[in-house]
């Protein structure tokens, strides 16, 4: 498996390890924990402050528009599932049926945690 980058915004610092590692990969320099990167991300040289700054916002808004397709997903699961359960329920009771309604129903729990 190929390195990835892995940056310490606070002292511009760049490291390389797996992108596979479930530790913590710390800043050689303050100790801190490194933000990963992935593998071909093209990091400024570390005089440049401006652009370390403007990648770091560039990686928040990716992160928030990230989590906002996913809270929109899990939503749309949500109404899918929801409009399942009307149209088993609609049919009229039956055995089968009951059990479907039932691990959707579980399904929704899982959504909502």
């Amino acid at each position: 498996m190929s390195n990835a980058t892995w940056a310490c915004f606070e002292c511009r610092e760049t490291v390389r390890r797996p992108g596979s590692t479930r530790a913590a990969v710390l800043c050689p320099s303050c100790s801190q924990p490194c933000r990963y990167l992935g593998h071909k991300l093209r990091m400024p040289p570390k005089r440049q402050a401006k652009a370390w700054r403007e990648l770091l916002t560039a990686i928040q808004q990716e992160a928030i528009a990230r989590a906002e397709r996913q809270q929109e997903l899990r939503l749309l699961r949500r109404r899918e599932i929801q409009a399942e359960i009307a149209r088993l329920e609609a049919k009229g009771p039956r055995e089968g049926r009951a059990k479907q309604v039932r691990l959707l129903r579980q399904q929704l729990t899982r959504l909502s945690t």
